[in-house]
C-alpha cells in the first residue's frame, strides 16, 4: 500500500477515536436526569371513613342477610368459625354506624374462613361507591381479617374513576357485632398526580 492511502486513512481513524471519546465524554459528564427531580407534583394523600353493615344467615335475622355461606367442607356446618367455610356478600356501606344513616354504597366481595382456629379470614371486596364525593367509584381491597382482634389492615391494589390508581391500606375496626357485625373502614390511599 502506498503512502498516500495511508494518511488518509489514519486520519479517519483518528476521528474515529476522537468522535467515541467525544461521545463517551457527553455520557459521563451530562447524564440524563434522575427520575428523583421530576417536575411531576406529588402522589395526593387521601383518608376516608365509611361503615359496613353485616347481617350475617344465621337463622335469627328474617331472612335479610347480607353475607351468606355458599360453599364449606364436607360433614361441616357452614358457619363464620367453621374452616373452609366460604361466603358471598352484598354489604351496605354507611356514612356511620347505625345501619340507618345515608348509604353511599355497597361492598360486594368473596370471604373464606381460611384459619383453622376459626378466627383468620381472607377477603376480597370491592366498594361501589352511589353516592358522596366518591359516586361512580369502586375501591378495591384484598387481605386477611383476623376476627380475634379488633383491628386489621388490609391492602387496597387500585380502584376506578376517581380512585384510579389508588395504592394504600384499610384499617378495618369492628365496631359492634350485636345483634348485626359493623365494620368501621378507613381507607388510607394515594392517587399518583
Amino acid at each position: 500500500m502506498s503512502s498516500c492511502y495511508r494518511v488518509p486513512v489514519l486520519a479517519l481513524n483518528a476521528l474515529f477515536v476522537l468522535g467515541a471519546c467525544f461521545y463517551l465524554s457527553e455520557a459521563t459528564f451530562f447524564p440524563p436526569p434522575c427520575p428523583c427531580q421530576s417536575s411531576s407534583p406529588p402522589p395526593r394523600n387521601y383518608t376516608a371513613t365509611f361503615y359496613s353493615q353485616v347481617v350475617l344467615a344465621n337463622g335469627t335475622n328474617n331472612g335479610v342477610a347480607n353475607t351468606v355461606p355458599v360453599a364449606g367442607l364436607q360433614g361441616k356446618a357452614f358457619t363464620p368459625s367453621q374452616f373452609g367455610t366460604d361466603y358471598v356478600f352484598d354489604v351496605n356501606v354507611t356514612t356511620t354506624a347505625s345501619p340507618t344513616s345515608a348509604m353511599i354504597g355497597k361492598a360486594y366481595g368473596t370471604l373464606a374462613v381460611t384459619g383453622l382456629n376459626g378466627f383468620v379470614v381472607m377477603a376480597s371486596l370491592t366498594f361501589v361507591f352511589t353516592s358522596g364525593n366518591l359516586a361512580g367509584s369502586t375501591l378495591t381491597t384484598q387481605g386477611i381479617f383476623d376476627l380475634s382482634q379488633q383491628v386489621s389492615n388490609i391492602a387496597i391494589p387500585g380502584g376506578t374513576n376517581a380512585l384510579t390508581y389508588a395504592t394504600g391500606y384499610v384499617v378495618a375496626r369492628q365496631v359492634s357485632q350485636q345483634p348485626n357485625m359493623v365494620i368501621q373502614v378507613t381507607a388510607n390511599y394515594i392517587i399518583p398526580a
